[in-house]
């Protein structure tokens, strides 16, 4: 093999690891953006369900039995101090802007996915030539720019390392700092896939 093929073997071994190593972190970043997608989708299911039974329930037995039911009052004051928490907590939703960072989250599962596919699939079978170094070189452009708008989300350490190992498990790979792979997304005590 000459010297010029044995390069060209080398530099598209390297593209192919490279875009293993992508893949991973597009399904990470893709993982992390789910687990807030679920917890914000839960929070405003809570908020817009109670502000809705609270005071149905509320007309539905003073409808059936009237304002001569007895602990009346004290269905009022709970129902009350309830509407009051749900009021806050809207409140707090509206501020923090939850609906606007689940838009985000949607928005980025499914960007980071495509991104992990992709790149997997472009590691898994490269085109032929620099049509190669073409196609990653666009992906990686493309991941590029989700990765910055990622990063202004604020990820923490914590998820970070859940998303890790996330990916780790799914592409079946072993942690670069405890040599593991992962088979559940129970915490261990790696610096790199664990301690979320």
């Amino acid at each position: 093999m000459s010297e010029q093929a044995m390069n060209s073997a080398s530099a598209e071994d390297s593209l192919r690891q490279e875009c293993w190593t992508n893949a991973i972190h597009a399904y990470g970043t893709s993982y992390v953006f789910q687990q807030r997608q679920r917890r914000l989708k839960r929070a405003q299911l809570w908020i817009t369900y109670s502000g809705i039974i609270i005071p149905l329930l509320m007309g539905a037995i003073l409808l059936s039995f009237g304002l001569k039911l007895p602990g009346l009052s004290i269905m009022i004051a709970g129902a009350s101090v309830l509407l009051i928490g749900q009021l806050a907590l809207s409140t707090w939703s509206a501020l923090a802007g939850w609906t606007d960072q689940l838009a985000y989250a949607n928005e980025s599962v499914v960007s980071n996915e495509s991104l992990s596919r992709r790149f997997a699939d472009l590691g898994r079978t490269p085109p032929k030539g620099t049509r190669f170094r073409t196609e990653f070189d666009l992906l990686r452009t493309e991941d590029s720019a989700r990765r910055d708008q990622d990063l202004r989300q604020h990820l923490t350490e914590k998820e970070l390392r859940m998303g890790m190992r996330a990916a780790l498990r799914q592409f079946e790979r072993k942690c670069a700092t405890c040599g593991q792979v992962p088979t559940s997304m129970k915490a261990t005590d790696c610096d790199t896939c664990g301690k979320f």
